[in-house]
C-alpha cells in the first residue's frame, strides 16, 4: 500500500507541522532559513487575506496562484495591498518588504550568500525588532542579522496565528465571529 504524498505546492502542512518547521529553521543553513521563513510569513499573510476577503473557489486561482498571474500571487503584492487595506501598519509593511528583499537576495544570487554578507546584514539591521525588543538586541550595530531575521519572521507568523485564533496580547481569547459569505 502506497502512502499518498502531499502536493508540495498545493497541500499545506497542519499548524503543528508549520510550527515544527519554523522551530527547526533556527538551526538550518542560512539559505534554508531565509527562503523558508519568508515563505511561511507569505503564507500567513495570505491566510489574513483569505479570512478577510470573499474568495470563491472558481476565483481562487485568479487571486493567489502565481502560474495564472494571480493578483496576490507575489509576496510584494500581498504586502502592498495589506498596507493599503489597513491590515498592517507602516512599520510592519517596511519589515515585510525587508524580509522579501532578503529572501530575494538568497533566492536569486548566483554567489554564496549568508547572513553575514554586508548587504544582507544591513537589511536585517533595519528591521524594527531592534527598537521593539531592545532587551534581545541592545546594540543595533552588533545585532546578529540571522537572529533578527528569524525572530521577525517568527513574530509575524505567531501574531497572525494568534489573531486567527482570537488570542489577545494578554493571553485572553476573544471570539471572532466569522464573516458573512454574501
Amino acid at each position: 500500500m502506497t502512502v499518498k504524498r502531499p502536493n508540495p505546492l498545493k497541500d499545506r502542512p497542519t499548524e503543528d507541522q508549520q510550527i515544527d518547521v519554523l522551530q527547526a529553521l533556527r538551526k538550518a543553513p542560512d539559505h534554508m532559513l531565509a527562503i523558508t521563513a519568508a515563505a511561511y510569513v507569505d503564507y500567513a499573510l495570505e491566510m489574513v487575506f483569505r479570512e478577510r476577503m470573499r474568495v470563491d473557489k472558481d476565483e481562487e486561482g485568479r487571486i493567489f496562484e502565481g502560474g495564472g498571474n494571480g493578483m496576490l500571487a507575489t509576496a510584494s503584492s500581498k504586502i502592498t495591498l495589506a498596507y493599503a487595506a489597513r491590515f498592517i501598519e507602516k512599520p510592519s509593511r517596511d519589515d515585510l518588504r525587508i524580509i522579501n528583499r532578503v529572501r530575494n537576495i538568497f533566492a536569486h544570487s548566483m554567489h554564496q550568500i549568508d547572513f553575514k554578507h554586508p548587504e544582507v546584514a544591513a537589511q536585517c539591521r533595519k528591521l524594527s525588532l531592534i527598537q521593539r525588543r531592545s532587551d534581545m538586541f541592545p546594540d543595533a550595530a552588533t545585532a546578529d542579522p540571522r537572529s533578527l531575521y528569524w525572530n521577525t519572521c517568527l513574530d509575524f507568523f505567531a501574531a497572525w496565528q494568534f489573531q486567527r485564533r482570537g488570542i489577545q496580547e494578554d493571553g485572553t481569547i476573544q471570539y471572532v465571529a466569522p464573516l458573512d459569505d454574501e
